[in-house]
């Protein structure tokens, strides 16, 4: 269904996974003209041959698409060019986490968003998909409509060998091998979620290695220690070695613990006062859903995703220009890229 009556014109920038997901959104829950850009030609092909839409031939002939606005989907070091490039145009955009892959333009984006068009400010959404994944809608549920008190500590797991993660294209092409293309930065989405449920983080600490023979100069472990200031001490560990995808979340509170295992569609919630387990099932239908391409069992990760476009797509129809979003995107990654690269580098 469109959201307006006449079709937004938006640009999907960077054909692969994700501009694919930003592309179907943008038709499907947008009602929108779509031209797409990419520097690979295959991947232009692609997307025209898959979804009712056109590719420009360059990035000039996108921006002189005249797009109402962006999705910025590239590898997480060409975000800022393209960012600025929205900023100078006056184009709203929603871009993936990170926002780029170092500090030292964060203070000039917020500046561009905040002023653009003459101080007007400009609709930006940076994507937060794990906050609106069926797993953390649960965990807040069981964190505040039953009796598990408290959250006191937790553990937060995931890892998949790297050459699964896009199983259709060699990993050394991919962008979470190479620092230069923004990789090494992904802990940055389990770090949104667990912030929007436990507030701010007061103490934190790291522990990142590289054990593999894989071909990247990114590290394949990365542990992190995060003490929330009012909220728990979290383990999070992430790791690009596992066989098969594994994720779990454990938190345990004052009276019980919270459960998830992938692939379950619900949580274990046990109470220690009643000696009861209760579940608390997913509200969602997977069966609606396409799978990741080349992975059929991974249709879970799609309504995150949906979720997160959609609130994209409604505040650019409202015009809500709230720096919220940005903010916390901007927050995020002033914390975990010194605990990753140290340096900040």
């Amino acid at each position: 269904m469109a959201m307006t009556d006449t079709p937004l014109r938006i640009a999907v920038v960077g054909c692969g996974s994700m501009g694919r997901r930003r592309i179907r959104h943008a038709i499907e829950l947008g009602g929108a003209d779509v031209m797409g850009w990419d520097i690979r030609a295959d991947r232009r092909a692609e997307v025209e041959g898959l979804f009712p839409m056109a590719t420009a031939d360059s990035e000039a002939g996108m921006w002189g698409w005249g797009p109402d606005a962006l999705f910025i989907s590239v590898p997480p070091a060409e975000h800022e060019h393209y960012i600025f490039g929205a900023i100078e145009r006056g184009i709203p955009f929603m871009v993936e986490q990170p926002i780029t892959h170092r500090l030292d333009n964060l203070g000039a984006i917020r500046a561009g968003v905040a002023g653009a068009r003459a101080g007007a400010g400009l609709v930006c959404h940076v994507s937060s998909n794990q906050r609106f994944s069926p797993r953390v809608h649960a965990l807040e549920k069981a964190l505040t409509e039953t009796d598990v008190g408290k959250p006191l500590t937790g553990l937060v797991e995931i890892g998949e060998w790297l050459p699964d993660w896009h199983p259709y294209e060699p990993y050394q092409d991919y962008y979470p091998s190479w620092k230069r293309m923004g990789g090494g930065l992904d802990a940055i989405c389990d770090l949104d979620w667990l912030r929007h449920l436990f507030g701010e983080v007061g103490r934190a600490v790291s522990l990142t290695s590289r054990k593999s023979d894989l071909e990247i100069d990114t590290d394949d472990v990365v542990q992190l220690i995060l003490d929330f200031v009012d909220g728990p001490q979290i383990m999070v560990h992430c790791d690009m070695l596992q066989r098969p995808f594994r994720r779990q979340s454990r938190i345990v509170c004052m009276n019980g613990t919270i459960v998830h295992e992938h692939p379950n569609q619900s949580l274990q919630v046990y109470v220690v006062d009643r000696d009861e387990t209760v579940e608390i099932p997913f509200q969602v239908d997977l069966a609606r859903y396409p799978h990741m391409q080349g992975k059929p069992q991974h249709t879970f990760a799609e309504p995150m995703y949906e979720a997160d476009s959609a609130v994209f797509l409604r505040r650019l129809v409202a015009g809500d220009t709230s720096l919220d979003s940005l903010d916390t995107g901007l927050a995020n990654l002033r914390l975990v890229l010194p605990l990753i690269f140290g340096d900040g580098s």
